[in-house]
């Protein structure tokens, strides 16, 4: 989970993630469909970098900096 992400990370660390676009949730992918909004729900608002379809298999990515 996002929290616990943030926990294992140092003051300032990073995260990087990327999120099928297009795709229905699933056993094998239970976070699909990730938007921006939900990603700042989870992370706040810390987000460096973002890109939809980023990927050339259409992830959207993002990179987010945490700050405790």
């Amino acid at each position: 989970t996002a929290s616990q992400i943030i926990k294992t990370l140092r003051n300032g660390g990073y995260v990087v993630l990327a999120f099928p676009t297009g795709q229905d949730t699933g056993d094998i992918d239970p976070v699909a469909e990730l938007d921006l909004d939900d990603v700042k729900d989870l992370f706040g608002n810390n987000i460096i970098y973002h890109r939809l379809y980023g990927s050339r298999w259409y992830y959207s990515e993002y990179i987010i900096r945490v700050q405790k």
